[in-house]
């Protein structure tokens, strides 16, 4: 067998390796190697340059699906960090509208105290910060 075809089927099996472990950036070294046999394979057997031809193809297939995997990947996490932005809706017209972040604010609640009790926090200037803190406390775990 030509050793050429031999070194071939070799780095396929490298090359197929590496892309079914994800290290697609280790595939550079392989492709120069490559490039050099193939350079050599003029007189080579046709029916050992077919079975190379298979792995070369195997490993473009899955290397198409690698890209494949990449990009999809790629969107999601585009859609994942797209979604604290808002959505895109319809309005009652038909014309599309942003729904979400850009009218994003913090919602500020006020407590309404009784005028009996505005009247003791007001004699008593402590007590309503005591209270609040008291009240933002976790409250303990229930004994056994």
């Amino acid at each position: 067998m030509h050793s050429a075809i031999a070194q071939l089927k070799q780095i396929c099996g490298q090359e197929m390796a590496l892309i079914r472990a994800g290290r697609l950036d280790a595939l550079g070294p392989l492709v120069a190697r490559k490039q050099a046999l193939a350079e050599t394979l003029a007189d080579a057997d046709p029916a050992a340059l077919a079975q190379v031809q298979d792995l070369l193809d195997r490993n473009q297939m899955l290397l198409e699906a690698a890209i494949r995997g990449l990009r999809s990947a790629r969107q999601r996490i585009a859609q994942i960090r797209g979604a604290g932005a808002g959505i895109n809706s319809y309005d009652p017209n038909g014309q599309t509208r942003r729904i979400g972040a850009s009218g994003m604010t913090v919602e500020r609640r006020f407590l309404r105290i009784p005028l009996n009790l505005q009247l003791l926090f007001t004699a008593r200037p402590g007590l309503l910060s005591n209270l609040l803190a008291l009240a933002t406390q976790p409250s303990p775990a229930p004994h056994r």
